[in-house]
C-alpha cells in the first residue's frame, strides 16, 4: 500500500492546498521507489499549475528523486525517463520552478496526509477481526503479532523499532533498556531480543551483559591484542596458581599467561618492579597520557585507575 500527500504552503508557510489520495498499484507490478516517489510530485506540480501559481519551490526528502528533477543524475530506466519528462513538461508552466532537498524530519505536512491516505487503505482491507496497534516510535498502525512486549513492564513496540534501539545502543557500548521515558530501569533480556537480533548483536549483547556484571574495579582484560578478552580479578585469583610467579595468570579464552599487576605479557624471571623498570616506554606512555588527560580535563578513576571524561556536573 501506498499513499499520497500533497501540501501547498504560501511564503508564511500557511497551507493553501491539500490533497490526501491512494497511490493505485497494480498487483504483480514492479515499482522502483523513483517511480513511487514521483507520484506525488506529479501531483503536486499539477495542483500548482491548476493554482495559477507562477513562482514554487517544491521539497524532496530523498535524495536520488532530487538528483534526478535537478539534472545531475542521468536516468536509464525507461519509466524514469517518462516521468522526468512529464515533471518537466509541467515545470513550464511556471515561471520559476527548483527543487530543494530537505530531510524527513522538517517534512510538516505532506507525510502526515500520505500516512492518512494508507490508513484509509488498511481500514478497508483490515477484517474486523484483526486489531492493529500504533507504535509510539514510529506512529505506524501494525498488527498485533509486530509488536515486542517488554518483560516486567506493560510497554509494547514494533520490532522495526526495537530492533534499531538495541543495535544503537549496544553500538554505543550500552546496554539496551526499555526505551519509555521512566521505564529506563528495565533492562531487556537477551532471550528474549534473540528473536529480531542478528547473531553478531546477540553476541554483542551477550558481551556488553557480562561487563556490566563484573564491577569495576575487578576487570581484567588480557593483555595480547588478539584477544583482549574481559576477566573477573576474583575469579582469577581463585584459580591454582602457576608455578610461573605470583602474579602470573592464565587468560580463560587464548590461554596466554599474563601479569595481573601490570596488565602485561608474562616477563618471565623478573619482578613487577624490575619489568617496571626495564620498560620505561610504558612510563614515557604514561606520561604522555597524563598530559593529554590534563589537556582535556580528564580524571583519573578512584576505583578502577582508567582515565574517564566528565560528561556533566563538576
Amino acid at each position: 500500500m501506498a499513499g499520497i500527500g500533497v501540501a501547498i504552503c504560501d511564503s508564511t508557510d500557511e497551507m493553501i492546498f491539500e490533497m490526501r489520495k491512494p497511490l493505485d498499484l497494480i498487483k504483480g507490478d514492479r515499482m522502483s521507489r523513483q517511480s513511487v516517489e514521483g507520484q506525488p510530485l506529479i501531483e503536486a506540480l499539477n495542483a500548482a499549475a491548476a493554482l495559477d501559481l507562477k513562482r514554487i519551490v517544491f521539497y524532496c526528502d530523498y535524495h536520488p528523486l532530487y538528483q534526478f528533477v535537478n539534472g545531475r543524475w542521468r536516468p536509464k530506466q525507461q519509466k524514469v525517463i517518462s516521468f522526468l519528462d512529464q515533471v518537466n513538461l509541467i515545470r513550464k508552466s511556471f515561471t520559476y520552478c527548483e527543487p530543494t532537498l530537505i530531510t524527513r524530519k522538517d517534512v510538516k505536512f505532506a507525510i502526515k496526509l500520505a500516512r492518512e491516505a494508507i490508513k484509509s487503505q488498511i481500514s478497508k482491507v483490515v477484517s474486523s477481526q484483526e486489531k492493529l496497534e500504533n507504535c509510539v516510535i514510529c506512529l505506524d498502525d501494525k498488527s498485533i503479532d509486530q509488536f515486542f512486549p517488554i518483560e516486567g513492564c506493560t510497554h509494547r513496540y514494533c520490532y522495526s523499532c526495537m530492533k534499531q534501539h538495541v543495535e544503537v545502543k549496544l553500538l554505543n557500548d550500552a546496554l539496551p533498556k526499555c526505551p519509555h521515558e521512566g521505564c529506563s530501569r528495565n533492562e531487556l533480556r537477551i532471550e528474549s531480543c534473540e528473536k529480531f537480533l542478528t547473531p553478531k548483536f546477540t553476541e554483542m549483547m551477550r558481551q556488553r551483559l557480562k561487563e556490566d556484571s563484573i564491577p569495576v574495579t575487578e576487570k581484567v582484560y588480557c593483555p595480547y591484542p588478539k584477544c583482549s578478552t574481559l576477566m573477573s580479578r576474583t575469579e582469577l585469583f581463585k584459580l591454582p596458581r602457576l608455578d610461573f610467579g605470583f602474579g602470573a595468570r592464565t587468560c580463560y579464552k587464548c590461554y596466554g599467561i599474563f601479569c595481573i599487576n601490570c596488565r602485561v605479557p608474562w616477563h618471565e624471571n623478573m619482578s613487577c618492579t624490575e619489568y617496571k623498570k626495564r620498560n620505561p616506554t610504558t612510563l614515557v606512555e604514561e606520561s604522555k597520557l597524563k598530559n593529554l588527560a590534563a589537556r582535556n580535563l580528564w580524571r583519573q578513576c578512584i576505583k578502577c585507575k582508567h582515565m574517564i571524561e566528565l560528561a556533566d556536573g563538576t
